[in-house]
């Protein structure tokens, strides 16, 4: 990165960076850990999820509402797909103009009125613009997770990353028990459920307009030499930046951020991994019922709840290996989506229910393993500190992907039933880790005929 560095640093000199700390690494600042501010993002991200409405929407739509289960499925949910993809681009340059906090409320105020309009609407127009509500609330999160790298110091992202990521699905698991509990156990509505979210919703938009941002400037260490595999501690430069807002000079940062290689071959790989992780999700029950309809009925919700209670436990575990990360960072890049891949595979083969539920299990807790570490080594090799737009283009190009798959494998494509879909997508997870490995041996290869060449015209 010597040469992006370079640029890097006389761009950002024209665009507003105001003071050059020495780059000795003995001068480096290092910040006690925040606890209070890990204790609000964790809050924050505990309440948006918290939503004990969520497993029963179809429900609500068809019970309370008087729709078709086809019309939720073609005419309201992919107006959700739609302005989900405009409204994340668009949060993201709002996030840079006019602040974090900013896009974070509107999101916040989104998802309120999402709520109320599934409450009180009477008209199918509406319920198909609560989609468009949904998107915004949907973008405003991936700006939170954004502003993670803003709220800490460099040093705390992958505690704070994995801490809130864990936060998160337990408050979509506790959330799903209770609203499971209430809708088998009480004679209450299912609109009772959705008050709950008015609450959770209007507790976060708390939580976040009073967290502490001290300033508006961003300590950033950035690497003066091209880093192997981890961000090197030493030989680096810390530099306070000012954000500036013009959107030229946004475009200019998102091109400096891209072309640096790290954060690149990150970004393609998250994209990749966390479009099938969507697919995955979103047809895991219609594998199942088709392995056995009655069994799938009985234990799926169990199955769930203990699927999302591992996956947290296994978010946490990056922090416990933080510093083993960078050396072992194009292992993890390789190894894991060929194991996903196996396990999909597995998925689509087996028989067993039982013995589905435990590949299912095993699945998802490596990709919420992954999804931590991921983020944060992007947002550790960015060379500027567009961290909104950066992830909001990032999450585009997973929607992109995660389409482009969804139309391969359906009606108007390969015609795929749902278990050679599941070996579709296992194939695209094998393909990143064997296409990443040849990678990984062509720099190797190239690696050593440098320093073979350099080697002999020493020797002359």
């Amino acid at each position: 990165m010597d040469t992006e560095s370079t640029a890097t640093s006389s761009d950002e000199r024209k665009q507003g960076s105001d003071v050059d700390v020495p780059s000795n690494s003995s001068q480096i600042e290092v910040q006690k850990f925040p606890i209070l501010k890990l204790l609000l993002l964790n809050l924050y991200a505990f309440l948006v999820y918290f939503q004990p409405s969520q497993p029963f929407l179809v429900l609500f739509f068809t019970s309370e509402k008087g729709l078709s289960v086809q019309q939720v499925y073609e005419d309201i949910f992919p107006v959700w797909t739609y302005s989900y993809f405009f409204c994340l681009v668009l949060l993201g340059l709002l996030a840079e103009i006019m602040g974090y906090k900013l896009s974070i409320v509107i999101g916040l105020i989104c998802n309120i009125a999402t709520v109320l309009i599934l409450i009180f609407a009477k008209s199918f127009f509406l319920l198909q613009l609560e989609q468009v509500t949904v998107g915004i609330g949907s973008g405003s999160f991936i700006i939170f997770g954004s502003f993670l790298y803003v709220a800490v110091a460099e040093q705390h992202y992958q505690k704070v990353t994995s801490s809130v990521k864990a936060s998160y699905l337990v408050g979509t698991v506790t959330s799903s028990i209770l609203g499971q509990l209430l809708v088998s156990y009480t004679k209450l509505s299912l609109s009772f459920l959705f008050y709950i979210s008015i609450f959770t919703y209007g507790a976060a938009t708390i939580v976040i307009l009073f967290f502490p941002v001290k300033n508006l400037f961003i300590k950033r260490t950035i690497a003066t030499e091209a880093p192997s595999e981890t961000p090197p501690p030493q030989n680096t430069k810390v530099r306070r930046c000012t954000i500036e807002k013009k959107p030229v000079l946004i475009m200019k940062d998102i091109l400096i951020t891209y072309k640096n290689l790290s954060v690149l071959k990150w970004s393609i790989w998250s994209g990749m991994w966390i479009a099938v992780h969507h697919l995955v999700i979103t047809y895991w029950q219609s594998l199942f019922a088709e392995i056995d309809a009655e069994k799938s009925k009985e234990f799926n919700g169990y199955m769930n709840a203990v699927s999302y209670l591992l996956a947290a436990c296994c978010a946490l575990i990056p922090t416990r290996i933080e510093k083993f990360i960078g050396p072992l960072s194009s292992a993890f890049l390789i190894v894991f989506p060929i194991i996903n891949c196996f396990l999909l595979v597995g998925m689509a083969m087996s028989r067993h229910i039982f013995l589905n539920y435990a590949f299912y299990i095993l699945y998802h807790s490596i990709y919420e393993f992954m999804g931590p570490i991921a983020s944060v080594q992007i947002a550790k090799y960015m060379p500027t500190i567009r961290f909104g737009i950066v992830f909001s283009l990032n999450t585009t190009l997973a929607m992109l992907i995660q389409t482009i798959i969804q139309f391969t494998v359906g009606s108007k494509g390969l015609k795929l039933d749902i278990k050679n879909q599941f070996y579709f997508y296992a194939t695209c997870l094998g393909s990143v880790g064997i296409a990443y490995a040849i990678g990984v041996v062509f720099y190797h290869v190239r690696q050593y005929y440098n320093r073979k060449q350099s080697y002999a015209k020493l020797q002359q």
